[in-house]
């Protein structure tokens, strides 16, 4: 994750759908986070508020040990619904 967070500070970065493919295999909420923010960057919003939701909505039915370990990243998406 570290060559494509370092990216989104690049003028005209190119990358949403690198983060796409990120936040569509990895299991935790952090590449859905942050592809959120991003597109958020872009103006995105309507995208970026339904990846929100869908992490929060997830994180209800989800164990408790999930909610913890992603609690920064939850916390966030809460900041942003």
């Amino acid at each position: 994750m570290g060559y494509v967070t370092a990216q989104t500070d690049a003028p005209n970065a190119p990358y949403p759908t690198e983060y796409q493919v990120l936040a569509d295999y990895y299991r935790g909420a952090e590449s859905k986070c942050r592809y959120a923010l991003f597109l958020n960057k872009l103006g995105k919003t309507e995208q970026a508020q339904r990846l929100f939701q869908e992490m929060l909505n997830y994180a209800k039915d989800a164990p408790k040990f999930y909610r913890q370990a992603q609690k920064q990243w939850l916390e966030i998406a809460k900041q942003h619904v």
